[in-house]
């Protein structure tokens, strides 16, 4: 059996050369900008035509060094393969002139959901492409800002220096890149597996909580709640269940009371009995 550090590095490696054909393939070949340590190579490549591959690698150096010291050598080590493997990449596929279109609009959506893809592939197998994340983790430790606020942060301000730099549309397209990197990043780690977590209120819950479980076959749990103006005692219904057994549900809950007050909310993630098992 193939041990999980083997599988950490395969998924790793897989996902950055997935993240270097959205830079080569569309990105570079249209001169369009992105986030990250990625999109400041990118501006090096244009401005002194210097290999994107090897610039980015350089660009990371320091922080690795910085970050073996201030995060622990274990953590780093996922991340310098997986700088590594993409600066390989980077390099290494424009010798097959895999280039795909001219349009910038099109370019900028499709180099976008390349890279994210990539991303969400590495960040599944426990690595990250360092720079700002890097970045943004010591930062975290010292100060009272968040991850995801350096993170954009520094986005920001690669994407005003591309305007600054080049032109105004630069920046417009890597602001759409940006986005659609974000998003298919989240879509990847998240999946179509969105589940939803519903509170039940109702003076029959113990009727409510047999019909759920012989109709759904779904456990509940039961919470301590108290009216804000009646200040009555209620016990409260809390289950978690799949988008698709929704519409049961409702008329598991309906059929005992047609006045119970049903929340529903989407749930990303759900490890446990009858949903991802958990390691």
């Amino acid at each position: 059996m193939i041990s999980k550090k083997v599988t950490n590095i395969i998924g790793i490696i897989l996902g950055t050369s997935i993240t270097a054909l959205g830079i080569t393939s569309f990105l570079s070949y249209n001169n369009i900008i992105t986030g990250g340590f990625s999109g400041l190579a990118l501006m090096i490549h244009y401005l002194l035509d210097f290999e994107i591959g090897k610039t980015l690698f350089i660009l990371n150096l320091p922080f690795f060094i910085v970050g073996a010291k201030e995060l622990g050598v274990t953590r780093m080590i996922n991340s310098l393969i997986a700088v590594m493997s993409l600066s390989f990449w980077t390099d290494f596929l424009p010798r097959f002139s895999l280039y795909t279109t001219h349009d910038k609009l099109l370019a900028s959506i499709f180099g976008g959901v390349l890279i994210g893809v990539g991303l969400g592939v590495v960040f599944r197998f426990n690595g990250t492409t360092g720079g700002t994340d890097i970045i943004g983790k010591i930062i975290e430790k010292h100060t009272h800002f968040k991850l995801g606020q350096c993170i954009a942060t520094t986005n920001i301000i690669i994407i005003i220096a591309s305007g600054i730099l080049f032109n105004f549309e630069v920046a417009l397209y890597a602001i759409i890149t940006t986005f659609t990197t974000g998003k298919v990043v989240d879509f990847v780690q998240q999946g179509l597996n969105v589940s939803k977590a519903t509170f039940i209120i109702s003076d029959k819950p113990i009727d409510i909580k047999h019909n759920i479980y012989e109709n759904l076959g779904r456990g509940v749990t039961l919470l301590d709640g108290k009216g804000g103006f009646t200040e009555t005692q209620k016990e409260i219904i809390l289950c978690t269940l799949k988008s698709k057994e929704v519409p049961k549900l409702k008329e598991a809950v309906t059929e005992i009371d047609n006045n119970a007050f049903i929340i529903l909310t989407s749930v990303h993630e759900v490890l446990g009995n009858g949903f991802i098992r958990s390691n």
